[in-house]
Formats: C-alpha cells, structure tokens, sequence
C-alpha cells in the first residue's frame, strides 16, 4: 500500500479507536501513554519542512531562517503560512508542544486532515506543512516537493501499540510478527527514515 494511503487515517482517531476497544493493534507516532495501552516503539523518525520545489510562499521568510548547511531554524518556523492536520493527530500536538517550548506563535493557514490534500496545497504553493519523508518520499523523488531538515532536529516515534486487556490470538501474534518485520523492510528499501528503536 502506498505510504501516503497507510497515512491517510489521523493518528488521533486510532488511538481513541484503541482506547474504546474498537481496535486491538496498530501502528502510531507518539502515542499518548494509557494504563491500557502496550506501547512499543519501533522507529525514532525526523521531521522535516515540506515545501514546494518551485515558488514556495515568502521566500524571503524561508531564506531567513535558512543556515549554511541548508537546515531550517524551528525558532523562525512562525514566520511560514503552515498546512497542518488537525488538533487531534500526533503530528499537530508534537509541532505546538515545540512551539510553545520555544515561544513561538504559529502561523496555521489552514486545517487538513488528509495527507493528500495536504500535499496538493503545498505543491500549489499555497503553504508549508511538517511530515516525515515516508509521507512524501514520492513527491520528493519526482522534484515536486521538497524536504527541509530542522535545526535543532525534530523527530517523532513510531511505536506498535496494543491493548493490555486483550489475550493475543494466533492472528493477533501472526499480525504483530507480520508488522515487525514489514517495518524493517520498508526502512531498509528508503521508504522511513529514521533509527530503529
């Protein structure tokens, strides 16, 4: 399945999906801990700037919080229009909670909940998101968007999550066997970067 499909549902829905009962397994970024929750972490995943590779908007903004090296100051990310998911998916909490670590006010020009959306905007020109390459690796590859790496760097991590109330099956053990041993192919093929944890 491509990666911008298997991203597609919010990582906030899942987890309240797990927390409910309706789900007994699943892959999310930085899952809230829960006396429920299993959480197992499998890979610790930077975060980059995503832009659009011709005409980004303010360039004078994204220039100035450019360093030589080519990476992007998290202090001057208030200056750029963001394309952000929604407040329930991990990926917005983690970008306010570093916001506000380092007081910055964000400059959220709209909501989407769809990686597919949220691409189409950005390459329109029409704002800068924050994602992980496994979300982009194909727009990236085709020169239509472009990864920007932070300073200081910024990650996320994938972690395995189960339910504690819930006896394994053999297809529960089957599939958590199944996903292990994916996540390590995927990222030995580029598809995740990151460190295994």
């Amino acid at each position: 399945v491509p990666a911008e499909r298997r991203m597609q549902r919010s990582s906030g829905a899942s987890h309240g999906w797990m927390l409910a009962g309706q789900v007994d397994i699943a892959l999310l970024y930085n899952p809230e801990s829960s006396a429920t929750l299993q959480i197992t972490p499998f890979l610790n995943e930077p975060i980059y700037l995503v832009a659009a590779d011709a005409n980004p908007p303010r360039p004078e903004a994204l220039a100035a919080g450019m360093i030589p090296d080519g990476r992007f100051r998290i202090k001057r990310i208030g200056s750029l229009p963001l394309i952000l998911p929604g407040t329930s998916h991990s990926l917005r909490n983690l970008i306010e909670r570093t916001a506000s670590d380092h007081r910055i006010t964000l400059d959220i020009v709209n909501e989407v909940d769809g990686i597919r959306a949220m691409k189409a905007i950005v390459e329109a020109g029409l704002g800068y998101t924050i994602f992980s390459y496994a979300g982009i690796y194909e727009e990236v590859r085709a020169g239509t968007l472009r990864m920007i790496p932070f300073v200081p760097a910024l990650n996320w991590n994938l972690s395995l999550v189960e339910r504690r109330d819930v006896t394994p099956s053999r297809a529960l053990i089957e599939l958590r066997r199944i996903i292990t041993r994916q996540i390590v192919v995927v990222r030995e093929r580029g598809f995740w970067h990151g460190t295994l944890l």
